[in-house]
């Protein structure tokens, strides 16, 4: 039988995972002994509203615990996207950002638009917008009411 080490059973993403949960682990741990170092930390940890000391009754508490999900999670990592634009955009003189309230408008294409209408002239019509790299006609159908001319 060959010789294989212990660390060679697992994959790199599963070595990570491993040593992630120990420091989660750790950190657990951290936080379950500053309960032993002060009485006020083991009131919180508990959950105990009555755990605040008598100075800071009458202030808001400093530190909040926020429940955590995966929804929050994803919405403070991941920005949303930006709604689709409520008034109709013109292509002709709007700028970077109201380009990018357009649905499937991002940076580049906003951009692309910019450009083509500098070096290419005014749009008169919603198919003058198929010249732009990147708008075919499936994203032209998307844009189009949004869109005045």
């Amino acid at each position: 039988m060959p010789d294989v080490k212990t660390w060679e059973l697992f994959t790199p993403a599963e070595r990570r995972l491993a040593v992630l949960l120990f420091a989660l682990a750790v950190l657990g741990e951290m936080a379950h002994f500053g309960g032993h170092a002060s009485p006020e930390v083991a009131r919180w940890l508990e959950g105990d509203p009555s755990g605040e000391p008598e100075s800071t009754a009458s202030n808001p508490p400093v530190l909040v615990s926020l429940p955590m999900t995966a929804d929050t999670v994803t919405r403070a990592v991941v920005p949303a996207k930006q709604s689709a634009a409520t008034d109709p955009v013109n292509p002709n003189t709007a700028d970077l950002a109201a380009l990018m309230r357009l649905p499937g408008v991002g940076p580049v294409l906003a951009r692309r638009i910019i450009d083509d209408r500098n070096g290419g002239g005014p749009y008169r019509r919603p198919e003058d917008l198929l010249r732009v790299p990147g708008i075919g006609p499936a994203k032209l159908a998307k844009l189009r009411d949004h869109l005045v001319f």
